[in-house]
């Protein structure tokens, strides 16, 4: 039997949260899911859980996307970041992107199917991806 995949999801709005949930679950590859809805939060369960890798909301209240990265990689782990924002022109940071966290453009409006399932597609990609590696290094979604 496979092992559980351990994703920690950080996100303020509950909605979102059920939306990775419900896209994770449509991998169809058993897993452990631990939430946050800040950074802050984040980043204890991070020490905590140990997850194979992380969905982090770009804007949060107490600590954004951009600082729990930051402070993630100072913690010298090794875990695959993904970091979603619905902002269209969002650009990654040099140092995100060279501390191998990429992000992905979550759906603005949940009724767009199209932007739905381009995302779960991407992070189907990913999960899908990391699972057949044999390291834990990020790959770009």
């Amino acid at each position: 039997m496979a092992r559980k995949m351990k994703v920690l999801l950080i996100d303020d709005e509950r909605t979102m949260l059920l939306f990775y949930r419900s896209a994770l679950e449509k991998m169809g590859n058993p897993m452990e899911v631990k939430e946050a809805s800040n950074g802050q939060d984040g980043l204890l369960l991070l020490v905590a859980f140990m997850p194979d890798f992380v969905i982090v909301d770009c804007r949060m209240p107490v600590m954004d996307g951009p600082e729990f990265c930051r402070k993630a990689r100072n913690l010298d782990l090794q875990v695959p970041i993904i970091m979603v924002t619905a902002e269209e022109r969002f650009r990654v940071r040099d140092d995100l992107r060279e501390n191998d966290i990429y992000y992905l453009q979550k759906p603005k409006d949940m009724s767009d199917t199209f932007f739905c399932r381009r995302f779960e597609t991407q992070l189907h990609d990913f999960g899908h991806g990391f699972l057949s590696r044999s390291s834990r290094t990020s790959i770009i979604a």
